[in-house]
């Protein structure tokens, strides 16, 4: 066969080896780019699941907190003026003299339970890395230790208080028989009351922590309205 016709077909040959060689490689990229383009897709998935939970737990959180500090001005208040009746003897009704000095609602605290396991399992199970904004990936980092933090601290001043109830109490015990005595509807001045030495303090300190509390319950609820702000932007 001549050396023309043999040197036609080797290059024949390799030119269908050239073209399948090609074909197979295109087949892969294709597949490989459907295969990168449906992870990406369930990343961005997965990512609106967390950032919609993530709202939801803020949101949450933000109505547990604004129903916390409500409740401590409203205690925070009638201590004050318990305290402030016991101090000055001006007139206080029976019912507000029992219900903060013998029901002891003056020497209550909220407890705010926040939601953070979602932002706990994003970072503990690296899925923080499906959240592409830095910002947000920033904010949701920082969010649960401040919460942590300030919970802390709100609940060191709880500690407070209860020190304050726990010396206060058998003062309190012994106070039903008066308002008993005094009926439900009178005015009188709470300086009427036999008063213990410790009442005053106790009062004090149902005072001073409240203001406390309110602090880092106002700091939560900054914290989580920064983060929900950004979370929605």
């Amino acid at each position: 066969m001549p050396v023309t016709k043999l040197s036609r077909q080797g290059e024949i040959r390799w030119s269908r080896l050239a073209a399948e060689f090609l074909l197979i490689v295109a087949g892969v990229t294709v597949a490989l780019g459907a295969d990168s383009l449906w992870s990406l897709r369930q990343d961005h998935a997965r990512e609106s699941e967390y950032l919609e939970q993530l709202r939801a737990d803020l949101a949450e959180n933000r109505t547990r907190l604004d129903a916390a500090i409500l409740d401590e001005e409203t205690l925070g208040a009638a201590a004050l003026a318990a305290l402030e009746a016991l101090t000055t003897g001006s007139p206080i009704t029976a019912d507000s003299a029992r219900a903060w000095l013998v029901e002891r609602r003056g020497f209550m605290y909220s407890d705010p339970r926040l939601l953070t396991g979602t932002f706990s399992g994003l970072i503990e199970s690296g899925d923080l890395r499906l959240i592409r904004d830095s910002d947000m990936r920033k904010s949701i980092i920082a969010y649960v230790p401040q919460i942590t933090a300030d919970r802390a601290e709100f609940d060191r001043w709880v500690g407070e208080l209860i020190k304050g109830f726990r010396a206060y109490r058998p003062v309190a015990l012994s106070l039903p028989e008066y308002y008993t005595a005094v009926g439900e509807t009178g005015v009188h001045a709470l300086s009427a009351v036999p008063v213990h030495p410790l009442m005053r303090p106790a009062l004090d300190v149902a005072v001073w922590t409240n203001q406390l509390r309110l602090i880092y319950l106002r700091r939560m609820l900054a914290a989580t309205e920064q983060t929900s702000a950004l979370l929605e932007s």
